[in-house]
C-alpha cells in the first residue's frame, strides 16, 4: 500500500497535491484500517485480490484529483 499526505488541498480546478508518507506491503490475512479522508493506494506487482469494505455506497461519490508532488 501507499500512503499520501496532502501538501495543499484542491482548489478550484486545481488538484490536490499529495506527497508520499510511506509504502508499505500486506500480507494475506493482513487488514488495514484507513480513517475517513485517508488517501492510500494498493501496489499490485501481479495478480491480488483485495476485498474492500466501505460504510456507504462508494459509486455516486464525488472524487477529489489529486496529484503527487
Amino acid at each position: 500500500m501507499t500512503d499520501w499526505q496532502v501538501v495543499s488541498p484542491a482548489q478550484d480546478n486545481e488538484p490536490a497535491k499529495v506527497k508520499l508518507e510511506k509504502s508499505y506491503h500486506l500480507k494475506p490475512g493482513d487488514a488495514h484500517l484507513y480513517p475517513v479522508g485517508a488517501i492510500h493506494a494498493p501496489m499490485r506487482e501481479g495478480p491480488t485480490k483485495l476485498i474492500r469494505i466501505e460504510g456507504v455506497n462508494t459509486d455516486n461519490l464525488k472524487r477529489t484529483r489529486i496529484e503527487p508532488v
